[in-house]
């Protein structure tokens, strides 16, 4: 056990969360299921803060990572006031509670507070939100920062980890020697789990504040990126047909890459999408 820097993980059930609990078995994390080994919690309930609140001080936690959160982008469009509901003004309440509680706090973000028609966007500059999820991400930003709370934000850009249902689909798809269709109006720079997860580690051990960006080097299209994984893998990527993102309904976005910023390390900052892709070929 870290008895140094007790971590917990809000929303350990996420696929961020479960990769960290099996890096890291230390870290305390909560759940919505039943489960022994968890500290219920559901965004959803208020009885449930409670609960949190009296694991914090039972264990003396000293850090907290907010990863719950409704992350579906299509669901946030559908549901707008449900997703506004536990993307902000629960997670809001959470916030006070934790810092009250002397905790700091990690808000895992996203580049979708920017909007998406340029590459590159500076951590400080115009937000312009590109969907209703990048719009509920910022207004929680923007509370981080007017109540000054103890806590760093990160924005990634798109984290791929393994199951990644589009790539598994492909990969199920090219090994049936089937046609597997793909988005090349549809672009996204991303970046593996792992990656991540350092940036993450790092702003944990230091406790640092403030803003982080982290991000892939380059846009693509998920057409390219999946006959590069498909060539990686010696998949037959020929079977990869190009088709438009708004012919299945998907509004395109032109860009996702970040300027990266991060003032704790020179070295976490872009991922080549070689690095993105050898890194899901070797996560167990």
């Amino acid at each position: 056990m870290n008895i140094d820097n007790p971590t917990l993980i809000i929303g350990g059930d996420s696929v961020v969360g479960r990769y960290l609990r099996d890096k890291n078995p230390d870290y305390f994390y909560t759940s919505r299921k039943e489960n022994s080994e968890a500290i219920y919690f559901d965004l959803l309930q208020l009885d449930s803060f409670n609960i949190i609140e009296k694991a914090i001080v039972e264990y003396k936690i000293s850090t907290v990572i907010i990863l719950a959160s409704i992350t579906s982008i299509k669901q946030c469009e559908l549901q707008p006031e449900l997703t506004l509901l536990v993307n902000v003004q629960r997670t809001k309440l959470l916030l006070e509670k934790v810092n009250k509680l002397g905790c700091f706090v990690v808000f895992i973000s996203t580049n979708h507070v920017f909007d998406c028609k340029s590459a590159y966007s500076v951590w400080d500059g115009i937000k312009s939100p590109c969907s209703n999820y990048g719009q509920q991400k910022l207004q929680v930003e923007n509370y981080i920062l007017e109540n000054s709370f103890n806590a760093s934000i990160i924005r990634p850009s798109k984290i791929i980890y393994r199951p990644y249902p589009l790539i598994e689909g492909m990969i199920e798809s090219l090994n049936k020697k089937q046609v597997f269709n793909a988005f090349n109006d549809h672009y996204f720079a991303p970046i593996s789990i792992q990656f991540f997860s350092t940036l993450l580690k790092l702003i944990i051990q230091n406790k640092k504040k403030g803003f982080f960006q982290i991000s892939g080097k380059s846009d693509l299209s998920y057409y390219v990126f999946l006959r590069t994984l498909a060539s990686k893998l010696d998949l037959n990527s020929s079977l990869i047909t190009p088709v438009s993102a708004l012919s299945k309904g998907v509004t395109p976005n032109k860009y996702g890459t970040l300027e990266a910023y991060n003032t704790l390390s020179n070295t976490l900052l872009y991922q080549s999408i070689e690095d993105t892709i050898n890194d899901y070929c070797q996560e167990n």
